[in-house]
């Protein structure tokens, strides 16, 4: 059974084909989305861990900066601290410094990083006291562990939104623990507690309790039942005892209690809340990178649904597409080729051999089975039909009017040719110097004249009326076309280098220059000047070029080549620059290039390339000073 086109058509349209494409895509958009999130948690769960192990070495280079150095031992044990700072701190800045760091605001963590540097070389020389050294390092640290708005990217994940809280807590809570243990180690070992120092050992105890409490809120079952271990170790319990003993004098007191004791006391205690700080960073960041896994893996799955889908339904429609319009795509295949090359071969024909002959040589295109399709090409044979018509019409009228300009052109020619050989033995006659002045002047508006009659010629599609059977320097050659331009006082000859053109050429050139130098002269001011030069370029090419002293915008520049490039012969205007077309069919006719540019000092510039084919070598001599 034969359907109609509009059926056909109608079934190209696979509705619910576009449909489960739209979904797949939107599919894909989700994954993509959920993607990006695991991704940016990734990083973010990456810059935590980053900031809290710089953090956490920083403190323990504070501890050790305090300390007096007295022997090796402690001097090495500062040094290998730093290498560690220095290795974290570096893991902190790179992360920082890309993607979401950047985006989390890290520049004045990055600024307080710069002043590391100048902290150590402090210790080094043993300038600060140790009040100042912890409160250096506490602004070096401070903007780490404020580093925190993590979490709050990470709502939409409760599991992983807990665990970074609870572990940013615990973190926290192990700085002020550190600063803890240093403060009353100092304080044992000195035997006097400041008022200074007791109000920052009172306000670290105070942010630890804060801490632990919120760590306690925000923790799993796993993380609490280590933390209920290490805090219930002996050495916890001997750690509250002596720092009760050493606040129990208040500020300005002498505490007592061993040094020994409370620091090894703290470091365990330190040590087993590090232990569990470490666990939950490592938890942390295998969820977060399952996770982002698992979102990397939808999206890989939804890209692969949503090619399967593309590809049916690209094999759907492809399979409808030449089902239903083979007859179609042929109609138009042949459509196009009668357009674009059957008919200009018919109109030839009927230029050539009549319109009978041309209705022979453009068959009509075949007229399908399927009535849609075959009114279509009924209609496009009738429109063919009236198009050959009308070209053949409007060559014919075309031939008639060129045909008329001919005549015209070899009418006027003849004229002016009389013309110009009386007022040449009326030269020969008169000696009466503003006689002979007033017959130059119209000798030179009859040469001018011949030219523009040859122009009509020209454009008729006539050859040139005068070759010349010997080559021609191309000095002659530009003295002829000044000779007949307009205003030929205002041009001046710079530097032509020597060469000729062949003979059938040489008046040719000379018109096109001619009208490139009229073109010149009327764009130029009333008392500008017109300068022509030539010389020999690429080879065996040679360049003339005509510079006027008028500028033309970037627009007119193009519509002035293009008129030499001919694209528009039927403008309607060519009246006013009939002189470019002529010039245009020359340089067409002898592959000349010509361009107008603008000037390289002020002006316009009118380029003409010639090709090695009108040279005539580079021995025939011409002058190659400058004149006028």
């Amino acid at each position: 059974m034969r359907l109609p086109l509009r059926t056909k058509l109608i079934l190209i349209v696979v509705a619910p084909l576009l449909v489960l494409v739209a979904a797949a895509g939107r599919g894909v958009q989700l994954a993509a989305r959920d993607a990006r999130a695991g991704q940016r948690a990734a990083d973010r769960v990456e810059l935590s861990l980053a900031a809290t192990d710089a953090a956490r070495e920083l403190a323990q280079e504070r501890v050790l900066s305090t300390q007096p150095r007295n022997d090796t031992r402690t001097a090495n044990a500062l040094t290998f601290q730093r290498d560690r700072t220095s290795q974290a701190v570096d893991a902190l800045r790179a992360s920082l410094r890309r993607g979401e760091g950047a985006r989390l605001g890290g520049t004045p963590a990055l600024h307080q990083l710069e002043r590391l540097s100048a902290a150590r070389e402090a210790v080094d020389r043993r300038t600060p006291d140790t009040a100042e050294v912890l409160g250096t390092y506490d602004e070096i640290i401070d903007p780490l562990l404020d580093l925190d708005r993590t979490a709050d990217a990470l709502a939409g994940i409760p599991a992983l939104a807990g665990r970074l809280t609870s572990f940013q807590a615990l973190s926290r809570a192990l700085q002020e623990a550190v600063v803890e243990r240093e403060l009353v180690r100092s304080a044992l070992a000195t035997g006097w507690l400041g008022a200074a120092d007791h109000e920052r050992l009172v306000t670290a105890v105070a942010r630890q309790r804060v801490w632990l409490e919120q760590f306690e809120r925000e923790a799993d079952s796993g993380q609490l039942a280590r933390y209920a271990k290490a805090v219930g170790i002996p050495e916890a319990t001997i750690a509250t005892r002596l720092r009760e003993q050493a606040l129990a004098g208040g500020p300005d007191s002498a505490p007592s209690g061993n040094v020994e004791a409370w620091t090894s006391a703290m470091d365990r205690k330190i040590e087993a809340l590090e232990e569990i700080a470490d666990d939950t960073g490592a938890e942390l960041a295998a969820g977060a990178d399952r996770r982002r896994a698992a979102a990397d893996g939808r999206l890989d799955r939804s890209l692969m649904v949503l090619g399967a889908v593309v590809a049916l339904t690209l094999a759907v429609l492809l399979f409808l597409h030449r089902w239903a319009l083979r007859p179609l795509r042929r109609l138009a295949g042949a459509a196009e080729h009668a357009a674009r090359v059957a008919l200009p071969e018919a109109v030839d024909v009927a230029r050539d051999e009549g319109r009978d002959a041309a209705r022979r040589a453009l068959p009509p295109v075949e007229v399908p089975r399927d009535p849609e399709l075959g009114g279509l090409a009924t209609a496009f044979n009738e429109t063919q039909e009236m198009a050959l018509a009308l070209a053949t019409d409007e060559a014919e009228l075309r031939s008639k009017v060129n045909a008329v300009f001919l005549n015209f052109g070899h009418r006027t020619q003849d004229l002016v040719t009389d013309q110009l050989r009386h007022i040449d033995e009326l030269e020969a006659r008169i000696d009466d110097p503003d006689t002979l002045s007033d017959l130059f002047t119209l000798d030179h508006l009859s040469t001018r004249l011949r030219r523009n009659a040859e122009s009509l010629m020209v454009m008729a599609g006539a050859a040139s009326p005068r070759p010349w059977g010997r080559p021609l320097s191309i000095m002659n050659v530009v003295r002829a076309a000044v000779a007949e331009a307009l205003d030929y006082s205002r041009v001046d000859l710079d530097t032509i280098e020597p060469g000729g053109v062949e003979g059938p050429a040489a008046n040719e050139v000379s018109h096109l220059l001619a009208e490139l130098i009229d073109n010149a002269l009327s764009i130029s001011p009333p008392e500008g000047r017109v300068r022509i030069a030539g010389a020999w370029v690429e080879g065996e090419r040679y360049l003339v070029t005509v510079t006027g002293g008028g500028s033309l915008s970037d627009r007119q520049l193009d519509e002035a080549n293009a008129r030499i490039a001919g694209s528009n012969e039927s403008d309607p205007g060519m009246s006013r620059h009939f002189g470019m077309y002529v010039a245009g069919r020359f340089a067409r006719r002898h592959g000349i290039d010509v361009r107008l540019v603008p000037a390289r000092g002020e002006g316009t510039a009118a380029e003409v390339l010639l090709p090695e084919l009108l040279m005539a070598g580079t021995t025939m001599a011409c002058p190659t000073t400058t004149g006028s």
